[in-house]
């Protein structure tokens, strides 16, 4: 029994596990039918260090293949079907233009939840984060694809560009988070802010949801990787559980603590797993599965902020 249809337009690689290869199997493991829009097709992600100068091969797709794909399944009656819309790294801006018209085709024909992750940049190791997204990517999603965002996942870096303040704690990405909420239909009514660094304990990391009714954190632990690099993907594969989570009727504290706690379980059998065959971890989607649905370790939001109105 499916729970639901999403379409998911991000990345994708053919190894490892980013974009909608770290989406669209833990999705499908929740009881969703995902239809995968790839905005590129890569070797692996480009994380990975170079060979021959290069740290990943394949393509970004053009503008118009993405719209094309979106086109020929909203001429076949699919999009009128869709219960969410998930979009991740875009590639190039223009492709934001297909993701609109995947939702607008959808919520023609019904209630459609649409959550983008801003996939625009990452810390890097001073804290001071860094662009890796096109350079007119930031400001096309501030001004065009948030509008028609329900969710918005950005992580600690991303909430300073998209709001323009500065994220370095709890309550600065509260203020932060807040300042990009809208009233329904006109944007985000829930921001939630991924990679926090949480100043009661160095050893732990935050996530926080922000909605006009409150706001809710919630710490795990770091997990080191040493001496290898973390996995990549881990926002990717977040955001998917969060939307999943949403259209399974939970309130968004509820779908915070569930796909916090879900993504805490697949990162720690990725932690036993050690290195792939590509010489770094990979999110252990598949080998987790059974975790992820019912992991040995749950977390629960604690409140933050009682909510101020819109």
């Amino acid at each position: 029994m499916s729970w639901g249809n999403i379409v998911s337009i991000q990345s994708h690689v053919a190894y490892g596990h980013v974009g909608n290869a770290a989406a669209t199997f833990p999705l499908q493991r929740l009881g969703f039918s995902v239809w995968p829009i790839h905005t590129c097709l890569f070797s692996n992600h480009t994380g990975y260090p170079p060979i021959d100068g290069r740290p990943t091969r394949g393509v970004v797709f053009e503008p118009s293949v993405v719209a094309e794909v979106v086109q020929g399944l909203a001429q076949r009656g699919v999009l009128a079907a869709c219960d969410g819309v998930l979009s991740g790294w875009l590639g190039k801006a223009d492709i934001g233009t297909a993701v609109l018209s995947a939702v607008a085709a959808a919520r023609h024909a019904r209630p459609t939840v649409f959550l983008c992750d801003p996939v625009l940049g990452d810390d890097t190791p001073d804290g001071q984060g860094r662009l890796y997204a096109a350079a007119d990517i930031p400001d096309y999603i501030r001004h065009q694809i948030l509008p028609a965002a329900d969710v918005i996942t950005p992580n600690r870096f991303e909430l300073e560009i998209l709001s323009g303040q500065p994220v370095r704690d709890v309550s600065q990405a509260l203020r932060a988070a807040r300042s990009l909420l809208r009233p329904a239909g006109q944007g985000p009514t829930a921001c939630i802010v991924t990679s926090l660094p949480d100043e009661r304990a160095q050893d732990q990391i935050a996530c926080l949801a922000v909605t006009t009714a409150g706001a809710w954190v919630v710490s795990t632990p770091r997990l080191s990787f040493a001496p290898n690099p973390p996995p990549n993907g881990t926002g990717d594969c977040l955001a998917a559980l969060l939307l999943g989570y949403i259209l399974l009727d939970q309130d968004i504290p509820q779908a915070l603590g569930d796909a916090v706690s879900a993504l805490y379980a697949i990162l720690q059998h990725t932690q036993t797993l050690g290195v792939g065959p590509g010489g770094r971890p990979e999110l252990a989607v598949v080998e987790a599965q059974e975790s992820l649905l019912k992991p040995a370790q749950r977390f629960v939001p604690a409140v933050v902020d009682h909510g101020l109105g819109v």
